[in-house]
């Protein structure tokens, strides 16, 4: 999940983290399966908020360049 904006908050997002099996329903069928997973998910996004749930479930990296915000004044001014 690439540039999310906003709050995420996803209980089945959730459960698919912390979890090595998925359930759900076949797309096209009335049946559903569970199936075993091996997913590392990655998201990003600007001034993203996540749920408290979802805190606990993530390696939170917050990447800041000092000299990135230095170079954008420049440019606004």
């Amino acid at each position: 999940m690439d540039n999310l904006k906003g709050h995420l908050n996803s209980p089945r997002l959730e459960a698919s983290i912390t979890s090595s099996l998925w359930d759900g329903r076949i797309l096209g069928q009335s049946r559903s399966t569970t199936m075993q997973h091996g997913l590392t998910i990655f998201v990003t996004g600007n001034d993203l908020t996540i749920s408290e749930d979802m805190r606990r479930r993530f390696l939170h990296i917050d990447l800041f360049m000092k000299e990135a915000s230095a170079v954008s004044q420049r440019l606004v001014e």
